[in-house]
């Protein structure tokens, strides 16, 4: 959870008031898709080493694009796989919204209420 928060500490920073800084580019590719990164730095500062290491991280654990990733080894029954935070988190996330669609009487994710959902999400992240 802490490497996600460096994400979003990370994206915030450039959301404040601009000075003389340079856009930083940073592309990559994780989850099975491509991503883009543009922050303003005074230093330049290149955090791609980071990000990809977040992101690695990640797939290895809940992306269901890489083979050996934790989810795909609980999906295959491997009795020997070990669980991580992104995992647990993920789960018990999922476990949460499954039952806010069964107290509402609702058959999917699809028809979840988007405003029960927000609070649920709020309430995890306490924010």
């Amino acid at each position: 959870m802490k490497k996600i928060l460096f994400i979003f500490i990370l994206f915030a920073g450039a959301c404040t008031q601009m000075t003389d800084s340079r856009p930083v580019r940073l592309v990559g590719e994780a989850q099975g898709t491509y991503y883009s990164i543009i922050y303003f730095d005074d230093e330049l500062r290149d955090f791609q080493f980071e990000i990809d290491s977040i992101l690695k991280s990640f797939d290895q654990s809940v992306s269901l694009w890489v083979p050996n990733s934790i989810i795909s080894r609980v999906n295959r029954n491997d009795s020997k796989v070990e669980l991580d935070e992104y995992f647990i988190e993920n789960f018990n996330f999922s476990k949460e919204v499954s039952e806010v669609i069964d107290m509402n009487g609702l058959d999917s994710v699809n028809t979840v209420c988007l405003a029960e959902v927000k609070n649920l999400i709020s309430t995890i992240l306490d924010i």
